[in-house]
This record gives structure tokens, sequence and C-alpha cells, in this order.
């Protein structure tokens, strides 16, 4: 063998051991792609969930309200009422409410006509009638049985031709009054409030009005 061939031998030797020390091109390769970072996955949005609504509350109604009692009458306010639709009341008047309604009472078992009148504006009934003092206090106790109340006088002054009164049902009292002036052949010209009411305030005008209780000017 030739020095010529020793010495090439001698060279692909050394640089194969080169290659060997170093890596290949294939090997440095293969790294780079071990070494590469795997790309990031794009994050997937989750579907946004539908907002679920509230089920509408029912409203709830407010308890209603208990009506208030009307105001007392102003006595200073009253003016003559017309009575002559009621011949037996046509020769008197009693002071009312201005515009009140006057109102003939149901004749009485076996007479024709009324002797009797309600005279009524925005809850004030004032009764105007003929009767007696003794014969209202006979009557009152039956009416109170029948309508399972107590009935309790808490004036009488007979004499005066007054009579304060009241019922009791329930715990709860209601009052009444009564003036008598002016005896006839039937009784006495009787005033007061036809129906009982809540409190002395709220009778008071009725006693102011039967003081007005008048026969006409001629």
């Amino acid at each position: 063998m030739s020095t010529m061939s020793l010495r090439s031998q001698f060279a692909v030797f050394l640089l194969v051991s080169a290659a060997a020390a170093c890596g290949g091109p294939g090997e440095k390769k293969a790294d780079a792609g071990k070494t590469a970072a795997a790309p990031a996955k794009a994050a997937t949005p989750e579907p946004a969930k539908a907002a679920t609504p509230e089920p509408a509350k029912a409203a709830t109604p407010e308890p209603a309200k208990a009506p208030e009692p009307p105001k007392p009458a102003d006595p200073s306010t009253f003016v003559p009422a017309d009575l002559s639709a009621v011949p037996a009341l046509a020769k008197y008047t009693v002071n009312a409410p201005a515009g009140a309604t006057v109102t003939p009472d149901a004749p009485k078992f076996g007479e024709t006509e009324a002797t009797g009148a309600v005279i009524e504006k925005d809850g004030f009934k004032l009764h105007v009638w003929v009767g007696t003092i003794g014969g209202e206090r006979t009557g009152f106790p039956i009416r109170a049985q029948q309508d399972k109340s107590k009935y309790v006088e808490l004036k009488n002054e007979g004499e005066k031709g007054l009579l304060d009164y009241s019922f009791e049902k329930d715990g709860k009292t209601t009052l009444g009054h009564i003036t008598a002036k002016f005896s006839t052949l039937k009784g006495s010209i009787l005033c007061g409030n036809a129906e009982p009411v809540a409190d002395t305030a709220t009778l008071e005008p009725y006693k102011k009005a039967c003081e007005t209780l008048v026969e006409k000017k001629k």
C-alpha cells in the first residue's frame, strides 16, 4: 500500500471520528425536534350559559283600609229645613245641613199619613216625628232584645223633655238622644238622631239641631 493511500484513509478516519464526536446532521435535527416546545393549544371558550329568569313574584295586595267615619256635622252651618211635606210637621221647622233631603216616614200601622221625617245629608240623619218619650222608652228595650243588644238610659230628664241613651253590643257602644217639644193631641214633637252614633262628638250636632226645633212664625 502506498503512502498516499494510507494518508487518505487516515484523513477519512479523522473525519468520521469528528463527526461521531459532534453528532451528525440527522441527530441535530432530531434533538431540535425533541427540545422544541409544543405549540400552545388555543383555549376553547365555554359556551355562555343562558340566564335562568327568576319567576315573577305575585304582587301582595295591600290590605283594604277601613273607611274613615264621617266628620261630625257643624251646627253653625245649619239652616232651617222645610218640613211641609209632612202635614203633622208642617207648622214646625228645625235647623239642619243646607241642602238636606227631607224624606217622610212610612205611615204607621192603621194610618194613612206620615207623622215623621228624616232630614239627611252626608251621613247626618236627623229624625223629627210625633210621639212620646215614654213610648220610646218602652220600645227601646224591645228593640234591644230583638237585636241581642243592651239598652241603657244615660240621662232621663222627663220634666225637660230630654233623654240620652245607649245600645251595647259585641263590646261596642252607640249613643242616641231625644228632645221632646210642643204637646199635641197625638203626642209631642220629638227630635233626635235617626240612627245611634259612635261617640259624643258625633251626637252633639244632633242635640244642637234639636234645640232649634220651633214653630214657624206666622
